[in-house]
């Protein structure tokens, strides 16, 4: 009868550790994996598209936040346009926006879109490694001293560009473009 009730505290002692355990790591904040994929070279190309310059007031409310996740300045927000039909001459699908900020020699490109991937001049060859961050998955390129992000979150495709921002900086913008979103 010993054997039995010490058989019987062990195993609610065993079941109560794993509630405990499970409990505890559902409660947990989801936890960033960073990897940055290596890129050797870079190339930048004209794109097809036409662009017309907005200040804060012509963004949609939903992009307003995007005016305050750095401290570095607003220097332009456009929005990018291209063709509805190739042979066309008139830019009539508004594709993506795009938001340039700088400070001193930093620099960053922010270019999202709802219609697909964002429109971009910077092309380039990497592994692609996905990283996660703050739950989103993030692919994370660098060159020389420029990070290259891409990600979507709540069906907007973001992809960014940096100069001379720290891997914490640029792991910061996109924590705060996550959470406003």
């Amino acid at each position: 009868m010993k054997r039995l009730l010490v058989i019987i505290f062990l195993g609610v002692f065993i079941l109560t550790g794993c509630n405990k355990e499970n409990i505890k790591s559902n409660t947990n904040t989801t936890k960033d994996e960073i990897t940055i994929n290596k890129i050797d070279s870079l190339s930048r190309s004209k794109i097809m598209a036409n662009t017309t310059v907005i200040d804060e007031n012509g963004l949609p409310d939903e992009l307003k936040y995007l005016t305050s996740v750095t401290d570095l300045k607003v220097d332009m927000i456009n929005e990018v346009y291209t063709k509805s039909d190739i042979n066309s001459e008139i830019y009539d699908i508004l594709h993506d926006f795009s938001f340039l900020y700088s400070k001193d020699n930093k620099s960053i490109k922010i270019n999202l879109s709802r219609i697909e991937k964002p429109l971009r001049d910077t092309f380039y060859q990497s592994e692609n490694i996905v990283s996660k961050v703050s739950g989103i998955d993030v692919i994370i390129n660098s060159y020389d001293k420029e990070y290259l992000a891409n990600f979507t979150t709540n069906n907007i495709n973001f992809n960014i560009e940096t100069k001379e921002l720290s891997q914490n900086e640029l792991l910061s913008l996109i924590k705060n473009i996550i959470k406003n979103k």
